[in-house]
């Protein structure tokens, strides 16, 4: 099924409704609630600020649409909790039905920017078949700015809390989203350079090597 829509908000929606409408004709339809981040902003459609929570979006529409669990953004730890046996199941179901899960994040300050809790989250995500997809530089926006690491940070957790620490698999796309659409930002330690003969290379430990060059 492909749906086309105008905005991130339709297409939200659209996910949400596709969700539920699935487990209904499936005889689930106690399987309706989302893990949502409270305060996110997903659009402005009755489903969408429900999702996230804000008040000052919901002031005034009355009752809020149900089935929403949210967590707050900067409590890596209760993130983490709600990765349940229940979500590995609602992963695999998908998974059943040849949709790929993918996870885009956003590299957070005091978040998810140690080599620890970079891990573990990728690792986790994992366990339960979701595929780190994206991880996104925290972009510049107002009141955000204590949330922002140097742009060099997610690289270096690639290099040293994945790469060559656990399963290529849960190594993600660094990328930042800007008016010409997502760069990399990967770790730059692979090729360091080359001549007639050779390419030069180096791995996340700096171990150096080479391999014969084929000329073009």
């Amino acid at each position: 099924m492909v749906f086309f829509a105008n905005s991130g908000a339709e297409a939200v929606e659209a996910c949400l409704k596709t969700a539920r409408k699935y487990h209904a004709a499936q005889s689930h339809p106690e399987k309706y609630r989302f893990i949502t981040f409270s305060g996110a902003f997903h659009g402005r459609t009755l489903a969408t600020i429900a999702a996230a929570g804000n008040l000052d979006y919901l002031d005034g529409f009355g009752p809020p649409l149900e089935g929403f669990d949210q967590v707050s953004i900067d409590d890596m730890e209760t993130v983490e909790q709600e990765i349940t046996e229940e979500t590995a199941k609602a992963v695999f179901d998908l998974l059943s039905c040849g949709v790929n899960v993918g996870n885009q994040a956003v590299l957070l300050k005091g978040i998810n920017d140690d080599v620890e809790t970079f891990r573990e989250l990728h690792q986790k995500l994992l366990r339960v078949r979701i595929k780190p997809y994206y991880v996104f530089y925290c972009e510049p926006a107002p009141g955000i700015d204590h949330f922002r690491t140097p742009v060099e940070k997610g690289a270096e957790l690639i290099r040293d809390a994945l790469r060559g620490h656990t399963t290529g698999l849960a190594q993600p796309m660094y990328v930042i989203a800007t008016n010409i659409g997502k760069i990399p930002l990967m770790p730059d330690y692979y090729i360091t350079g080359k001549d007639e003969q050779s390419y030069y290379l180096r791995n996340h430990k700096g171990e150096k090597t080479s391999i014969p060059n084929m000329p073009g």
